[in-house]
Formats: C-alpha cells, structure tokens, sequence
C-alpha cells in the first residue's frame, strides 16, 4: 500500500515544507511489534511497521506499508484498521491523529473514529500480476 497526501496549515493553507511525520501501525493480524510474542522475543524492544518521513518543499508526502489488521481492545470491542501518524514542524502546534479505511465494518464503533480520517485504497495490478494499494490523506496543521 502507497499512502500520499500534503501537509498544509491555517489559516493561510499553506504548504509544510520540512514536516516530520512520525508513523506507527499494527502488523496485518492486528499486532503491534513492541507486544511481547511478536518479532523476536530475545529483542522484545525491536520495533517494526513504524518510520519517519519529511515532507518535501511543495509539503507533500509518501509511505509504503502494508494494510493493517484489526484488533481486540476489550470484549466485544475491536479497534478497526488504521495508522497513527503524529506530524511535527516548529512553526505548527504538533498533531497526533489516526487514518482509517473507508468500508471497514468497524469503523462507525470506534470511538475515535471519524469520516474526515478515512481514506479509500484505490487497487490496481502491477506489472508482475500482484495487487497495490493507493490512497491519499492530507494534513491541516494550525501555525502557532
């Protein structure tokens, strides 16, 4: 999956040049890589599906990742799929926030959830037969 977007910000909607976007997600059944019994237990710190990107000048962005699993927070509650992404730039107040996916059945549970977080995987086949995944998410940070 192949996530882009532009990170701006009010109230002169403004391109972020120079944007960090921290990101971190479940692997795809669920799974966090720092919960015990995942990755290699002898290394129980070692983190996976996580990363940093920049924006560029234009305050664009891209990742590649895989589509994440949902997962049980507590009976009968499950957590539907979605990435964590906190975006950061000295001239902004800093955002934590969640991207969804449109169509997942758990979304309209999930209490923080919300239509304005949800993105659509648009699907298509690559030259070797195998099935992508794009999407696009923007980010409106508020200057400081």
């Amino acid at each position: 999956m192949t996530v882009t977007g532009t990170v701006t910000a009010t109230p002169d909607c403004g391109s972020v040049a120079d944007a960090t976007l921290d990101i971190w997600q479940a692997n795809a059944r669920g799974l966090y890589s720092n919960l015990l019994g995942f990755g290699n237990p002898a290394k129980p710190q070692t983190f996976h599906l996580r990363g940093r990107v920049r924006t560029d000048q234009q305050g664009r962005y891209q990742f590649e990742s895989i589509i994440p699993g949902r997962y049980p927070l507590f009976w009968p509650f499950t957590r539907p799929r979605h990435i964590h992404l906190m975006v950061t730039h000295p001239s902004c107040e800093p955002l934590t926030t969640q991207m969804y996916f449109q169509g997942d059945r758990y979304n309209r549970w999930d209490p923080w959830w919300h239509a304005s977080l949800t993105i659509q995987l648009r699907s298509q086949v690559d030259p070797d037969h195998r099935r992508r995944y794009h999407g696009g998410f923007d980010i409106v940070l508020q200057r400081r």
